[in-house]
């Protein structure tokens, strides 16, 4: 047969054909070489962690992260934080080996958020994401005076705020009055919020004066 046809081509079809035609005076050849162009495959790794969808990091620590990226032809690659692309020059980040490893110098809380790799070549485009988490201890909201000290007769009701204002993971909230955890349920006049930042007691008595702490 004078053609050879390939159904459905697939990347291993890629390689150097040889066309031979004999007959009893002699022989000849040529060489015909196929490449199959595929759309590109990126994977998101950094080292002695591995692959992973969340990165919790110390604040001033430096993040390194490795962008595979295979396809036919070679495709280029680009960063993006929450959807905009990093820039190539940046005391914050610097990008290497044709932007395949892309290096975060120090941990600041603002560096928090999706850190995307996107590899494209003239078949397609392929992206990856990662959560980068800084880890924050809590703060809380320097309270007033007037919210420092609070009067109220008996049989009102108060309630009392903890406002939490920073801190990454979610702080666990918890209240003590003079010193003792005041548990859930253990009295009905009191009650918290779903998120505990807020805690109401109602028909106040006397027993109820004391230093409360979030």
């Amino acid at each position: 047969s004078k053609s050879l046809k390939i159904g459905q081509v697939r990347q291993g079809d890629s390689g150097r054909y040889r066309c031979v035609v004999k007959n009893k005076a002699g022989t000849d050849s040529i060489f015909i070489d196929v490449v199959v162009h595929n759309s590109p495959v990126i994977e998101i790794f950094t080292p002695n962690v591995g692959q992973n969808e969340t990165y919790s990091h110390y604040p001033g620590n430096g993040l390194t992260f490795y962008c595979s990226a295979i396809g036919v032809p070679r495709p280029t690659i680009r960063w993006l934080k929450n959807g905009r692309e990093l820039p190539l020059r940046s005391n914050r980040y610097s990008l290497y080996d044709s932007n395949k490893r892309m290096q975060l110098h120090r941990a600041e809380p603002d560096d928090q958020g999706t850190y995307t790799c996107e590899a494209t070549n003239t078949v397609g485009t392929a992206r990856e994401s990662v959560e980068v988490a800084i880890l924050m201890g809590p703060k809380l909201r320097d309270p007033t005076s007037a919210e420092r000290t609070i009067n109220k007769r008996t049989g009102e009701r108060v309630s009392l705020f903890c406002d939490v204002v920073d801190g990454y993971p979610k702080a666990k909230i918890s209240w003590r009055r003079n010193g003792v955890e005041l548990e859930p349920g253990a009295d009905p006049r009191a009650s918290l919020s779903e998120d505990r930042k807020i805690l109401t007691i109602s028909g106040l008595s006397s027993g109820d004066a004391g230093e409360y702490l979030c």
